[in-house]
C-alpha cells in the first residue's frame, strides 16, 4: 500500500473509520491552533494599543488571513506570499 499522508495511515491502519478520524483529528488540531494564534494576536495587540479591544483586533487578523486564504487558492501561488512573510521579519 501507498501511504502519503495521515488519511492514507488512517485507512491503511484502521479502514475508512481511520480515515475520517485522522482527518478529523488533523482539522480540529489546525483549527484549535489557529484561534489559539488569533486570541494571542489579539491580547498581545491589545497590549500594545489599548484603545481598541482584543475582540476586534481577533477580527482584523482573522479578516486578514481569510483574505489570504480566498486569494491564494493552490500552494504554487502561495510562494509570494511565503517570500512577503519571510522579508516583513527583517
Amino acid at each position: 500500500p501507498f501511504v502519503v499522508d495521515y488519511p492514507s495511515v488512517g485507512m491503511f491502519a484502521m479502514g475508512r473509520f481511520g480515515q475520517y478520524a485522522s482527518v478529523f483529528g488533523q482539522y480540529s488540531l489546525l483549527f484549535g491552533a489557529s484561534c489559539t494564534f488569533l486570541i494571542l494576536l489579539g491580547q498581545l495587540m491589545e497590549d500594545l494599543v489599548c484603545e481598541v479591544p482584543r475582540r476586534a483586533w481577533s477580527g482584523v487578523f482573522a479578516l486578514f488571513a481569510l483574505v489570504i486564504v480566498i486569494a491564494v487558492p493552490t500552494l504554487k501561488k502561495a510562494k509570494w506570499v511565503a517570500i512577503f512573510a519571510v522579508v516583513t521579519m527583517f
